[in-house]
């Protein structure tokens, strides 16, 4: 059996070839909506629901802290799911999703992808592969806040912006290299990297002066790709 590979954040999850583009023509006959930049598709805690299949645009997803302060865990954009946990374990939403770049969505009716689970082996593969793919981020993610330092942190959030599918929407090549219309401010940037704003400034101005980026008003271009690349890499024992 022919195999897709779908690459989620620097990983590779491999899925039958045809389960995907069987998901897709379920699709084809329910409605899409268009959903404004700042809308929301749901609230953290609120109960169970239908799942969102994402067709373009860009979504974040955010949870609240224990000081009141929201705080970004991740996004999904283009051909990415969002509810498909609570829709399948029926727990309450974990995050709120707010869209960033105006999204085309499809609701898929938490009854029709429970007994599509049941009935189709393929296409639970598939969903069972994007689960697994977010269990895989968020480990990820917790390892390098343990294991690199704040400017690591804050070059790879940047060398996802500039190399992963679901942030297509937001950049661009150009002359001197990838153009990115940055979908959150340097604030929650930090949060995303899981260092301090001090951190995350100085981190910019790090990848500023070695020639590896320029940032603007909500903008940051990238000049030398794989140099981020690098520095997201760099296991270092900073803490800051």
């Amino acid at each position: 059996m022919a195999h897709l590979a779908i690459r989620y954040r620097r990983m590779v999850v491999q899925v039958p070839s045809d389960a995907f583009a069987r998901f897709e023509a379920m699709l084809s006959d329910r409605p899409r909506r268009r959903l404004r930049r700042h809308s929301v598709v749901h609230h953290e805690g609120d109960p169970p629901g239908d799942a969102t299949y994402i067709h373009d645009g860009l979504v974040k997803l955010v949870r609240d802290g224990a000081d009141g302060h929201s705080a970004l865990v991740g996004f999904r954009g283009a051909r990415e799911l969002l509810g498909q946990h609570s829709a399948l374990d029926l727990g309450p939403r974990m995050t709120t999703a707010v869209v960033v770049t105006a999204a085309t969505v499809t609701k898929i009716d938490r009854d029709l992808l429970r007994s599509t689970v049941r009935a189709d082996s393929d296409l639970a593969l598939y969903l069972l592969s994007t689960v697994v793919a977010d269990l895989r981020e968020t480990t990820r993610h917790v390892l390098d806040l343990a294991s690199t330092d704040h400017t690591a942190r804050v070059a790879k959030c940047l060398h996802d912006l500039a190399s992963e599918r679901r942030f297509a929407s937001i950049r661009s090549v150009t002359g001197d290299g990838i153009s990115i219309d940055m979908p959150i401010a340097h604030e929650e940037l930090a949060i995303w990297a899981g260092v301090s704003q001090r951190s995350a400034d100085t981190a910019l101005k790090f990848l500023r002066d070695s020639g590896t980026i320029t940032t603007g008003r909500m903008r940051i271009d990238i000049l030398d790709l794989a140099a981020l690349d690098h520095r997201s890499r760099d296991q270092r024992s900073s803490r800051r």
